[in-house]
């Protein structure tokens, strides 16, 4: 059973960790959008998918990523649909506001900037993942192993 158990969550975290990549680099070039609001609903539908081998404090940390997504894209949809204003402007100056938590400083037009940032959002959700340690158990299990057929 844990070797099951191992091979599901390992399965979660290579999907979603490659979605997670691919939903930075599509918000890092279109910036804040409403379509951030789809991109939460994939991460989400991988997460709920793999729910029976995603321990509940992952799944949490992962759903606040989510919801930075969600956000944006509702302040984006809200905005779009809000005259001209004080309102409009707060809407869109509170989804920039998180972009910018996710993104950091970095510049929407400098590649190099944006790769870092991205590649740092990564290593956050290796690290909820526990890829480290999942490496390192895989490590061992591997000496195990050679050493058995010696």
């Amino acid at each position: 059973m844990a070797k099951v158990a191992f091979d599901h969550h390992v399965e979660f975290c290579e999907e979603y960790i490659s979605k997670f990549h691919e939903v930075l680099i599509k918000l890092s070039h279109k910036g804040t959008t409403t379509e951030a609001i789809s991109y939460s609903i994939e991460l989400a539908e991988i997460r709920v998918k793999h729910a029976v081998w995603i321990p509940q404090e992952i799944s949490e940390k992962l759903l606040e990523l989510e919801d930075m997504f969600t956000k944006i894209g509702a302040k984006q949809l809200a905005a779009k649909y809000t005259p001209a204003g004080k309102n409009k402007s707060k809407l869109l100056g509170e989804a920039i506001n998180i972009f910018n938590i996710l993104f950091g400083s970095a510049k929407i037009d400098d590649e190099t900037e944006k790769e870092a940032a991205i590649t740092k959002l990564i290593n956050i959700v290796q690290d909820i993942l526990g890829i480290k340690e999942l490496t390192t158990l895989r490590k061992i299990a591997l000496e195990n192993a050679i050493k058995i057929t010696r």
